[in-house]
């Protein structure tokens, strides 16, 4: 009874495409990944930069090394661009009518999502070895800030592998139906005669008893499953 009442919240959710949209694994992964992304680069531009009293200009709190901020503040901005791009590709996918289209976009959005692990990767590695070698006297403001945005860092790395993840096991899904398909129409095509009843005489059949049946839910479908 429990399994049939949650079948049906489950049909209610995906019966709604907002909602179906909104629960799928992949739109709220992106969606952690955009908010990931926004507080790296947030965090580094707000205070990641100080004023030392040997310098007029505003100096990088990790190791005085303004690469390193700037190199997490462009992978922030630039992997926050394309989690908006492809939620915008997300939402509008269905609408495309040639499967070319969708096969490109998807193997687009798996190219960027492996890119962009690699670049957190490296990023996490180099904002933690500047963070070690910074002196702690020289920079009092800005630690915790500093600690926050390569804590993130890492948990960006998490999200954009978990992201591969669906993405190839969306790949496989198809390429398993696709493949059944294929494979059903051959068959057909080379045995046409199979699946046909000759038509015979039967006897009349006697009245049978009433049986009691239940409905079964039929599966439930994504329409953004495509």
């Amino acid at each position: 009874m429990e399994h049939l009442r949650f079948t049906s919240v489950q049909r209610r959710i995906r019966d709604n495409p907002v909602s179906a949209f909104i629960f799928r694994p992949l739109t709220i992964w992106r969606v952690l990944t955009l908010i990931s992304s926004i507080i790296v680069c947030v965090t580094l531009l707000s205070e990641g930069y100080q004023h030392l009293p040997t310098s007029s200009f505003l100096n990088c709190t990790l190791n005085d090394n303004s690469t390193a901020c700037e190199y997490g503040i462009s992978i922030g901005i630039f992997g926050s661009i394309v989690c908006l791009v492809f939620f915008i590709l997300d939402i509008v996918k269905p609408l495309f009518e040639r499967n070319l289209i969708k096969k490109v976009v998807s193997i687009t959005d798996l190219f960027f999502s492996v890119l962009f692990a690699v670049l957190w990767i490296f990023g996490f590695c180099y904002l933690t070895h500047e963070w070690f070698m910074s002196l702690p006297y020289v920079f009092a403001f800005g630690k915790k800030e500093t600690e926050t945005a390569i804590a993130f860092s890492f948990f960006s790395i998490l999200c954009w592998v978990i992201l591969i993840y669906l993405e190839v096991l969306h790949f496989r899904e198809k390429y398993r139906d696709a493949r059944s398909m294929s494979m059903a129409s051959l068959r057909r095509s080379k045995f046409p005669d199979i699946g046909r009843v000759e038509e015979i005489a039967e006897p009349p059949s006697l009245p049978s008893p009433t049986i009691v049946s239940f409905i079964i839910p039929s599966p439930v479908t994504d329409p953004f499953d495509e």
